[in-house]
């Protein structure tokens, strides 16, 4: 080690960086990214400064051959992001989530529709009570469709009620 003044030099200045960091991460769209999709930038740039204030207070002699255990040892974990951030961004899989946000989109317009119908069809058979009773059980039905469509949408899903 060297002199205490520069432990509590090094110490303030990573206190400071840690500070920069952090708030470079949460507030700036650039760290939004990092932080969200590419933690691993924001963990290797973050470990790498660290070892960088280490300089300060330990001799080269010590400090590099920690510094390669901790590259190394890291090594797996950015291979492992990487892999997963290419699998991640493969751009079938995103335009298959758009295709089903967007079926959902049509199942919720046709049930709408399909409702207004039958409320029209349900008006015109006021004089028969037994059709009417159908006709209403069906917009329940499509209500419910309609119901699950938008949960879905939302990324939500609860179990519809069945009738016994």
């Amino acid at each position: 080690m060297r002199e205490g003044g520069m432990v509590l030099f090094a110490g303030v200045l990573a206190l400071f960086w840690g500070i920069f960091w952090a708030g470079f991460l949460q507030f700036v769209p650039l760290g939004r990214f990092l932080a969200k999709r590419r933690t691993w930038v924001t963990v290797v740039v973050g470990v790498g400064v660290d070892l960088g204030f280490g300089l300060l207070v330990v001799p080269f002699e010590y400090w590099w051959p920690m510094a390669l255990v901790v590259a190394l040892s890291g090594f797996g974990v950015v291979y492992r992001s990487l892999y997963n951030e290419q699998a991640q961004d493969d751009p079938e899989k995103v335009r298959l989530k758009n295709k089903v946000i967007w079926a959902l989109e049509d199942v919720v317009a046709l049930a709408m529709d399909a409702h207004g119908e039958l409320e029209e069809v349900a008006g015109r058979l006021e004089g028969e009570p037994g059709l009417l009773v159908d006709v209403v059980g069906v917009m329940r039905q499509v209500m419910e469709i309609e119901r699950l469509a938008r949960d879905g949408r939302r990324g939500e899903y609860v179990e519809p009620q069945r009738r016994g």
